[in-house]
């Protein structure tokens, strides 16, 4: 009889808990016509494989990275219908050389991606592209794939973090460069 009780009581005690449960709100997907314009991959720290080497790398701005890939972007997307984003990012920059010289470098990527709310603050928005890599006299085709997460700071500012794997299709650069980036985003 004592286990009877017992279970009517954690039987009670579990109705009454569920019945407290707010009810699950439905995936919101970025609304149509928003523009998004983020400064990308501003710090990074990553892992770049190269020829059965892996080397992992931090930078700040830009600093101290060793993969041209892994250089700050500045991204521009447009959410076409709701949640779907059509975009891309370039990045322009130098590379310092051992013989002191400077080599320019520069990577342009279209990409497409879908955006959803997974609360009021957190933002999820995987997103994957293609496009070319120029590094001096060097080029590569690129294949880009980010899991981005934006924490909403109010409606138009948002900080931009997750991971990323970069795949170059040329054997000048690395085989991949996997990590984690942050940067931020405004919305209009």
């Amino acid at each position: 009889m004592g286990n009877l009780k017992q279970g009517i009581i954690a039987a009670a005690a579990l109705g009454a808990s569920l019945s407290f449960v707010p009810e699950a709100s439905a995936i919101k997907p970025v609304p149509q016509g928003t523009f998004k314009l983020a400064a990308e991959r501003l710090i990074s720290s990553d892992f770049t494989f190269a020829g059965g080497t892996t080397t992992w790398n931090n930078q700040i701005f830009g600093a101290a990275g060793n993969a041209p890939i892994t250089a700050p972007r500045l991204g521009a997307d447009y959410f076409i219908i709701d949640g779907l984003s059509l975009g891309g990012h370039a990045s322009v920059g130098f590379n310092t050389r051992t013989n002191n010289s400077l080599q320019g470098r520069t990577a342009i990527l279209p990409r497409v991606g879908y955006a959803f709310a997974l609360g009021n603050v957190i933002d999820f928005w995987p997103r994957g592209g293609f496009g070319i890599l120029v590094d001096g006299n060097e080029s590569s085709g690129l294949i880009s794939l980010e899991a981005m997460f934006l924490a909403n700071l109010d409606k138009r500012f948002a900080l931009e973090f997750g991971p990323a794997v970069d795949i170059p299709l040329s054997r000048f650069y690395p085989d991949a460069v996997v990590g984690g980036n942050a940067g931020f985003v405004v919305t209009f």
